[in-house]
């Protein structure tokens, strides 16, 4: 394969991944990166389409920098006016070498060249092969023009041009807004940016040789650009132009630059997207600490304790009127004790209670605290806009979730009808003891008035009903007390699972979309980025 099919390859791959970014990113980032991004993108996918055979390569420089003479001279012929004139022009003026044809038209259109400011080389030289065959040279208007549409060409076809030619002359190589404004938001473009320093016939050599090392300085010290070319030129006497001329056919030639240019604004978008994402996630999703923590709250929202109190009691009151000793449940009911009884209209016991307590409604306000936590532990150190938006995914179905915790808790079957096999042995129990205490009573009587033995007879059978009665009675409400503990534990665990399958659905679960979402991102954006 090629050199210039691998690094084709290369682009379109890493294209393909910004723009899976994009798509993951959207809602996400923040809106202007993204839509830096999605110019970007439409910008390559137009570049790549459009005569991909030829090089835009655009001169740029300020007023009085002799951008337009060493255009002229470069492409040599006068092809753009030179001049107390030229600064007013705001228009993008282009030489073609093979022609303004229909290969070249449509790209012309699209870097916004009129028609009129077209010019074909071939037509105005002659029609020998040219080593700059495939250039398209721009000249565009001065960056520092007084004009705010003349500025605004200039950074808009800087955004197009597959190489940039900074022209600057030996009293403004330093001006402040050039380097700020445009080198240095192109410290990355190192390949396809070339800063010459025009007008050198004006200085002696060795002042021509110091601006230009002073040059290179700013470039590396203020403008991050890493082994910047610098070439020094006079349009004039025609110093330099020559070795600018093969640099620009080198450029030609190599077919490479569209390419390059393209990956350093993949690069330079993977960068500002980066920001979002520089750090990685220490967790792999909602911690279980924090999962406890939200059931919990939502939990003591709605009263689950208090309601596994009452089904403690309600439990213990109806065991006790099964397994205690019938006589005792007569005494209650001779006091005429109130009973609770079930919606199932079953007599539960003497109780005080009106009814079971329903679960208490959950409030909104009461477990948004909890829903912060989450989200904010589970962001972590993420950078911004992170922390925001778990936060909101965690909130961003509060109502749902509210209503749907509060059906899963109405929906509970808490048990507190089910009546263990044992109490109902017992029921039978106590009262074949309490036969046996009546029959041994009945035994006392007739045998003080018929014979001695069935008197002691009465008195063993009335003492076994009475004694095995309250000592079934004592063992039975152990065994009460236990099943009601028992009962009110699983209470707990069976609401706190409803509740915690609705937080998973409508809480856990958006959060950590989000963090797969930052992921994916991260891996994609080193796609991107061609590591």
């Amino acid at each position: 394969m090629s050199e210039l099919a691998r690094l084709a390859d290369e682009l379109a791959e890493r294209l393909d991944a910004l723009s899976r970014v994009v798509d993951i990113a959207a809602g996400r980032l923040p809106s202007e990166d993204l839509a830096a991004a999605r110019r970007m993108l439409e910008r390559a996918e137009t570049r790549r389409r459009l005569a991909a055979e030829h090089t835009v390569v655009a001169l740029a420089g300020s007023t009085g920098s002799g951008k337009s003479s060493l255009f002229n001279a470069l492409s040599g012929v006068d092809l753009s006016a030179v001049g107390s004139r030229r600064p007013t022009t705001g228009a993008v003026h282009a030489c073609v070498w093979d022609g303004v044809g229909e290969t070249t038209r449509p790209l012309l259109d699209w870097l916004g060249v009129p028609e009129q400011h077209r010019v074909a080389h071939d037509t105005v030289l002659d029609t020998a092969p040219s080593p700059l065959s495939g250039l398209v040279l721009l000249d565009l208007p001065d960056h520092d023009s007084s004009e705010r549409a003349h500025r605004e060409e200039v950074a808009r076809v800087v955004e197009l041009a597959d190489m940039l030619v900074w022209v600057m002359d030996p009293q403004k190589y330093a001006d402040r807004v050039v380097h700020e404004d445009f080198l240095t938001p192109h410290a990355r473009y190192g390949a396809v940016v070339v800063v010459v320093l025009n007008q050198v016939d004006r200085l002696d050599p060795a002042d021509a040789d110091a601006c230009a090392d002073d040059l290179r300085r700013i470039l590396v010290e203020r403008d991050g650009l890493d082994e910047p070319q610098v070439i020094s030129t006079s349009a004039t006497s025609g110093a330099g132009v020559d070795e600018l001329r093969d640099l620009l056919v080198e450029t030609v030639r190599d077919h490479r630059a569209s390419e390059r240019r393209l990956l350093a604004d993949v690069q330079a978008i993977c960068d500002r997207l980066g920001v979002h994402t520089a750090v990685a996630p220490e967790n792999g999703g909602v911690s279980s600490e924090s999962r406890d923590d939200l059931i919990s709250s939502v939990s003591d929202s709605a009263g689950v304790e208090t309601l596994s109190a009452a089904v403690r009691q309600l439990t213990r009151r109806r065991g006790i009127r099964y397994v205690d000793w019938p006589v005792t449940a007569i005494v209650r009911r001779a006091r005429g004790e109130s009973a609770l009884r079930l919606p199932s209209g079953e007599d539960v016991g003497q109780v005080d209670p009106d009814a079971l307590p329903a679960a208490a409604p959950v409030q909104l306000a009461q477990v948004d605290g909890a829903l912060r936590r989450v989200s904010a532990a589970a962001a972590g150190e993420l950078p911004l806009p992170w922390p925001e938006v778990t936060r909101d995914a965690s909130r961003a179905r509060a109502d749902d979730l509210v209503d749907a915790v509060d059906r899963a808790l109405a929906d509970a079957d808490l048990g507190v009808d089910r009546t263990p096999a044992w109490w109902h042995v017992v029921r039978v129990v106590q009262w074949l003891l309490l036969a046996c205490l009546a029959g041994g009573v009945g035994l006392v009587v007739a045998g003080a008035f018929v014979a001695a033995d069935l008197l002691r007879l009465g008195v063993v059978l009335a003492a076994a009903g009475l004694v095995l009665g309250l000592l079934l009675t004592s063992l039975s409400r152990l065994g009460v007390r236990r099943t009601a503990r028992h009962r009110g534990e699983q209470v707990v665990a069976q609401l706190r699972e409803r509740i915690a399958g609705t937080l998973r659905e409508y809480a856990i679960e958006p959060v950590e979309n989000e963090l797969d979402a930052y992921a994916e991102i991260r891996r994609e954006l080193a796609a991107a980025r061609g590591a």
